[in-house]
């Protein structure tokens, strides 16, 4: 976990007005004519939040925290506020991806903008669910989900546009970062949580088509997963239990 923190905070802007708060360019690696990703900051960032997560939920209940290691996971969670918050706030064309960026496979630039756009699509994904996983069903925390969500959808729009003239076909390949058990938490909230107390805040979910049907689609990719592969990506993605219990719940 602190090998991850540490390799984390290398692509990490501390500046708080820094836009966009992730040094992209420093994850991709040019030798001559040859592009290619170098730091997967999208997993990174994916496994960081996991950790977190877990930590704060399994360890955190049973044990009395050190002041050194209670400093560490603070700093984290700080680190992934401030990533949300200006990811939020960031446009696309503070990652040099709008609509006139090139997307071409056969040029190094077009090349560079396709891992750029996985890398921050990826990083939106990852934002969802760990701003989802720590919401308490929070009506401000569902407010940046969606927003984080709206980030994506964007990008995915202008990937969709570009494949549609036969220049790339990168937006329909990628395999989504969420994990089983958030996509089987968040169905169950959007579609079947009646409770009163939580009716304004997911509302702001709810009030998004275009998020709910991504959330079914992204469900439904994960079951044509699970019936290719026999097991999904994500924590205990391989754990046949856990898949079927959120299986279970998913088609409940």
């Amino acid at each position: 976990m602190c090998r991850n923190y540490w390799k984390l905070k290398q692509f990490y802007e501390p500046e708080p007005d820094v836009l966009p708060p992730l040094k992209l360019e420093a994850c991709i690696l040019t030798q001559g004519d040859q592009i290619s990703l170098q730091e997967p900051l999208d997993h990174l960032l994916c496994c960081v939040q996991h950790c977190l997560v877990w930590y704060k939920s399994r360890v955190m209940p049973l044990q009395q925290e050190e002041e050194e290691e209670e400093e560490f996971y603070k700093d984290l969670e700080d680190m992934l506020e401030s990533i949300t918050s200006r990811m939020i706030k960031s446009e696309l064309e503070d990652f040099e991806l709008d609509k006139s960026a090139d997307f071409s496979q056969s040029s190094g630039v077009g090349i560079k903008n396709n891992i750029c756009a996985s890398l921050v699509m990826g990083i939106c994904e990852v934002l969802i669910e760990y701003n989802f996983s720590i919401s308490n069903f929070s009506k401000n925390k569902f407010e940046e989900v969606l927003n984080l969500f709206m980030c994506y959808k964007k990008l995915s729009d202008i990937l969709n546009e570009k494949a549609g003239k036969g220049k790339t076909k990168m937006a329909n390949k990628m395999d989504s970062f969420w994990s089983m058990k958030f996509v089987s938490d968040l169905l169950t909230a959007l579609f079947r949580d009646s409770t009163q107390n939580h009716e304004e805040s997911l509302s702001v979910l709810r009030s998004s088509n275009e998020f709910m049907r991504h959330a079914v689609s992204v469900a439904l990719q994960k079951v044509q997963q699970l019936k290719e592969t026999g097991h999904v990506s994500g924590p205990d993605g391989q754990n046949p239990e856990k898949v079927f219990q959120n299986l279970c719940d998913i088609t409940r």
